[in-house]
């Protein structure tokens, strides 16, 4: 059996999906400090609201509902903590945004045009609109906030001018960052340490076997992500039910 200490498994890197959307605007919690009666208390990293009295009966890790049109904090719950990204697509559209706003290329403040492409896109997605403009810092917290599709591909046109172009800077990137990447690799199993995913087994283009270990495994969509049975059986949730890829 092949062994690799780390590796980017499946396909090449390609942009999906579509949501930053028909006016719809992201904003932190700290912007909505005593808005209709509802306060946040930033001190405690929570908002506490006469809603969150109520047992939404949410099985996420942390949420927050807000009105578009007041700002009003409706219901947040854990909304501050630091959780994980899982798509490694998404990764790397925040690291070559950085590097692009590090070197100059892109500023924050930039307001970027949306094409009827990046518009158009399914999935998770914040509804971008057409043709509308929206600054670059939104969009980079879309991504964060919402895996956003249709904000991926908006700031990929802008990087690299296309979808292609910028694929093929996520794959350098990525080579560059140390990984190595395998294409026609399924995985045929998880290798779980200690109640945790440290590694994968999985089978290449000659149906070799290879086990591929790391500090960090990311659970991507396009095969196991979405494979119900090994969700439910090694990681005990329900697809589509407190899981959602």
């Amino acid at each position: 059996m092949k062994k690799i200490a780390g590796a980017v498994l499946g396909a090449a890197f390609v942009l999906m999906a579509p949501t930053l959307g028909k006016g719809v605007e992201i904003k932190t919690a700290d912007a909505q400090a005593e808005t209709s009666g509802y306060s946040v208390n930033t001190e405690e990293n929570a908002v506490k609201t006469a809603k969150n009295d109520v047992d939404l009966q949410l099985r996420a890790k942390s949420s927050y509902l807000m009105d578009f049109g007041t700002g009003t904090v409706i219901y947040a719950q854990n909304e501050k903590a630091h959780l994980p990204i899982a798509s490694m697509c998404k990764i790397m559209t925040l690291i070559l945004s950085f590097d692009a706003i590090k070197a100059g290329v892109m500023d924050m403040d930039e307001q970027i045009a949306i094409s009827e492409r990046a518009a158009s896109m399914g999935g998770s997605q914040v509804f971008l609109e057409a043709n509308a403009k929206y600054p670059v810092k939104e969009l980079i917290k879309s991504v964060v906030v919402c895996s956003a599709n249709d904000s991926c591909v908006a700031l990929a046109e802008r990087v690299a001018g296309n979808e292609a172009a910028f694929i093929d800077k996520m794959n350098e990137k990525a080579k560059e960052l140390g990984a190595e990447i395998y294409l026609e690799t399924p995985v045929k199993s998880l290798i779980m340490e200690d109640g945790k995913c440290v590694g994968v087994i999985a089978t290449d283009k000659d149906g070799e076997e290879i086990e591929a270990r790391a500090k960090a495994v990311v659970v991507a969509t396009g095969g196991f992500g979405t494979n119900k049975e090994m969700i439910k059986e090694h990681f005990g949730y329900n697809l589509w039910e407190d899981f959602f890829p």
